[in-house]
């Protein structure tokens, strides 16, 4: 019987042989989960908020620093739990959580006519960050200082201010905002907020540039949809929380942003939201509720690398919650026990001998035979293709990758012939993914002008 040979998706293990253990425990660690990493260049020291109250079995109130050897704690009661964020900015400690927004200052908690003792904001602050010498602020709050925000505020050292009266989408409630990000000379918020004022469909994010804000709706779909975190790895801007192919989407629960158009990221994460997103070694790492990357065990904790995802082979006993860096070694904010082995909530990766198991997209060769194929032609294609299925199957749905896994276009269909335009497509080797009701195909195209 003729056999065509075609890419497809394929596990890719490396077994180091030996075993050690993975990830370090950092002293006693901690007695409840971490929210927040924050590492202050200016002291050498990362910063650690969350459910706590004891660090190395001393009391911390919801904060407290390590310096890669030693805890330590502020002295003075921290005025809110749990804490969210932290940031160090004009030489004060910015401290974000469920009663707002606190200010360390002079070893003290500031107390004077501007900050009155209590917080700033009338709501949740849930992350900070640093653009252009200002202090942004996030969260899901009305007003900071008495001035209308609408859940993100900026700070210039001097006084509180809206950026640039960004509006309330919500009628009934506060906008949730997750995440801020500059990205090709423009600022991206994240998160969800929707209802009329949005014109129905969800908004998950929005960016400013010099002619005001502008919202990105109707690219996800679906009536949970949240966007936790966003993070910008080889120049490209990624989105991810909670949200499903299954509803129309372009991705399990993660997608990529050009500044033009969105892509799929790999096979996406399923099983579960994604938490937050960090880049370390030269990857872009997830971590949350997810349990796989495709084909893959990848429980809690993955890595993608710009053309496919990687698990880290542990076993958590919850999900990881939250991901740092400090002098190059990464962080996360885990559970009572990695791989059987009990630890307090927060370990750093020390690598060493562990299982690596990959999904690489298009990345190998399978044999299968033709009977369960499709033939595309022409191929090469000039300007357009046909697809036809051997046993007259219904074709639902074609995407066309590069060879690298970046989706680049997607149809849907209910034929078993379908003809797909290829006249904008460059001259190149390209990936076909036929998806009918009984199973998924996928073939090498060239495209030749």
């Amino acid at each position: 019987m003729k056999k065509l040979i075609i890419t497809v998706i394929v596990l890719i293990t490396i077994n180091y042989s030996g075993f050690s253990q993975n990830w370090s425990p950092l002293g006693l660690g901690l007695d409840g989960g971490v929210r927040c990493f924050y590492p202050d260049t200016a002291r050498n020291i990362l910063w650690v908020g969350g459910e706590f109250w004891k660090a190395n079995n001393n009391k911390a109130m919801t904060i407290a620093n390590w310096d890669s050897v030693n805890w330590d704690t502020l002295l003075n009661s921290l005025p809110g739990n749990p804490t969210l964020a932290i940031i160090n900015y004009d030489s004060s400690l910015f401290v974000g959580g469920f009663d707002g927004c606190f200010i360390f200052k002079n070893n003290q908690w500031v107390n004077n006519p501007f900050f009155n003792g209590h917080s700033l904001f009338d709501g949740i602050v849930g992350g900070f960050e640093i653009l252009n010498n200002k202090l942004y602020t996030i969260g899901r709050f009305e007003h900071v200082n008495g001035i209308i925000a609408h859940s993100i505020a900026m700070y210039d050292g001097f006084n509180w201010q809206s950026v640039n009266n960004f509006p309330n989408y919500n009628n009934n409630e506060y906008n949730s905002i997750s995440a801020v990000k500059y990205y090709k000379g423009k600022l991206y918020i994240a998160g969800q907020y929707a209802d009329s004022l949005s014109g129905g469909y969800p908004v998950f994010a929005s960016y400013l540039d010099s002619s005001g804000w502008h919202t990105i709706g109707g690219v996800l779909h679906g009536s949970f949809i949240h966007i936790s975190a966003m993070c910008i790895y080889k120049n490209n801007l990624y989105f991810a929380g909670s949200f499903l192919k299954s509803n129309g989407n372009l991705g399990d629960n993660i997608v990529m942003y050009d500044g033009t158009n969105f892509y799929e990221v790999g096979t996406g994460l399923q099983g579960g939201q994604i938490f937050d997103l960090i880049v370390y070694d030269n990857s872009l790492i997830a971590c949350g509720q997810f349990k796989y990357a495709g084909n893959i065990n990848a429980k809690y904790l993955a890595k993608w690398d710009g053309s496919k995802w990687c698990s880290y082979g542990s076993d958590f006993d919850i999900p990881v919650i939250k991901l740092g860096v400090f002098r190059n070694e990464l962080y996360i904010g885990c559970g009572r026990a990695i791989d059987g082995d009990s630890v307090n909530y927060i370990v750093k990766w020390i690598g060493g001998s562990y299982i690596d198991t990959c999904s690489q997209i298009y990345g190998s060769v399978y044999e299968i035979e033709n009977e369960n194929n499709i033939t595309i032609s022409p191929n090469p294609a000039t300007t357009s293709f046909t697809i036809t299925t051997n046993n007259e199957q219904i074709i639902k749905e074609v995407e066309l990758y590069t060879i690298e896994g970046k989706l680049l276009k997607q149809q849907t269909f209910s034929e078993n012939n379908v003809k797909v335009e290829t006249s904008q497509l460059p001259t190149g080797m390209y990936v076909i993914e036929v998806q009918t009701k009984e199973k998924r195909m996928f073939q090498k195209l060239i495209i030749s002008h």
